[in-house]
Parts: structure tokens; C-alpha cells; sequence
């Protein structure tokens, strides 16, 4: 069941947050990297939480707006602190549309694994863009992809933090083999692929946990 009335509430408060983040920016001057990095973690959570006011087609079809009003946005050369990076990436986009289908395929039955791909692509994303951008040295290029050990290595530790924080009981080997195999994922993809494609392969793999 759809509750449109409730996406509506939702798709409202997300352009006052629009709005919100845009001023914020141009009042502290962020760069719009870090104002990114904000949006992805405090998303990853509200994502997270959506299952305890909506149904599953309610978030897939607020996913897809979500990913239309960010189409339109960024066509429309608006919302810089949040289009304006130096950087090929679509990353805004497919990140609400990563949420869609990562609800269509694990809820309602397997709330833990949604909510472990949603905050993988929210916070151990966002994490690793902080970390990369304010302390990483130490550069690696894979095809077109240049990202720092510092990054990936905060990305890592996030997502098993994450992962022990949703699974306690994880075995040691799978707690450290899931996160190196979204580590490698986020690395190795481009144009912010990783956004659409993170989230779902983390629930699959959260699922597969003996």
C-alpha cells in the first residue's frame, strides 16, 4: 500500500532540506565535497528509519521522486552545495534510487539487511570521502577510479562497525570479508555507480552471514 500522503509530507520537508543545505553552504562557505558527505550520512540514517513510518512501495516510490527532483536539480544548475563538485558523478542520483531497490528486494522480510545496505551507502560512503579528502596521502588509481588508502580504509572499518552494530553474533572472518568485498566494490566503481550498486550487494551479502 502506497501512502501518498506520507510521501508527500516526505518529498516536502526534503526540498525545505534543500533549501536548508544550499543556504547553509553559501552562510559557513563548505565546499560542496563536504556538504555531500553531510547529506550521505544524515540520508544513510533517515533511510534507515523509514520502514517504521512507511511500506515498501511507499520508500521505493519516494525513492524514485527523490531521484527525479535531484534529476531535475542538477539540470536545472541548482543546489550547487550539492551538484557543484569537481568530479564526473551522478552519485545523487542513484543514491535514492540504491534505497528503492534495495527496500523492493529486502523488505519487509529482512529489515537488518536493508538498513546494513542503506547505511553502508550513507555512512561508510560518506566516511570515506571525509577521511580521503582531509587526510589521504596515499593515492591509488584502478582504470579510470583514484581513491586514498586512508578512504578505503575508513570505509572498511566503518562497514564493519556496521555490520557488528546489525549482526553481533557475525563470524570474525565474514565481520572482515564483507566489508573488504564493499570496500573493493566502492573503490573499483566510477560516476557514482557505487551508490546504486553498494547498497544491494550489502544486503545480499549481510543475508548470506551463517
Amino acid at each position: 500500500m502506497i501512502d501518498l500522503p506520507g510521501i508527500g509530507i516526505l518529498l516536502a520537508l526534503f526540498v525545505v532540506f534543500l533549501l536548508v543545505v544550499q543556504f547553509g553552504h553559501r552562510w559557513l562557505n563548505t565546499r560542496p565535497e563536504t556538504t555531500r558527505a553531510l547529506i550521505h550520512i544524515l540520508g544513510g540514517i533517515f533511510m534507515a528509519l523509514l520502514p517504521s513510518v512507511l511500506s515498501r512501495e511507499s520508500i521505493v516510490v519516494l525513492g524514485v521522486l527523490f531521484a527525479f527532483l535531484l534529476l531535475l536539480t542538477k539540470h536545472l544548475n541548482l543546489v550547487y552545495s550539492i551538484h557543484g563538485v569537481e568530479r564526473v558523478t551522478y552519485g545523487e542520483i542513484f543514491f535514492p534510487l540504491g534505497v528503492a531497490v534495495t527496500a523492493y528486494l529486502f523488505l519487509p522480510g529482512d529489515l537488518a539487511a536493508f538498513q546494513f545496505g542503506v547505511l553502508v551507502l550513507g555512512v561508510s560512503d560518506a566516511i570515506a570521502s571525509l577521511v580521503g579528502r582531509n587526510f589521504g596521502s596515499y593515492k591509488i588509481s584502478f582504470l579510470k577510479s583514484t581513491k586514498t588508502i586512508e578512504g578505503s580504509l575508513g570505509f572498511l572499518l566503518t562497514t564493519m562497525a556496521l555490520l557488528f552494530m546489525l549482526n553481533p553474533a557475525t563470524p570474525f572472518l565474514w565481520l572482515f570479508a564483507i566489508p573488504l568485498v564493499l570496500t573493493i566494490l566502492e573503490f573499483a566503481l566510477i560516476y557514482g555507480f557505487d551508490d546504486l550498486l553498494l547498497p544491494i550487494l550489502a544486503g545480499i551479502l549481510f543475508q548470506l552471514v551463517p
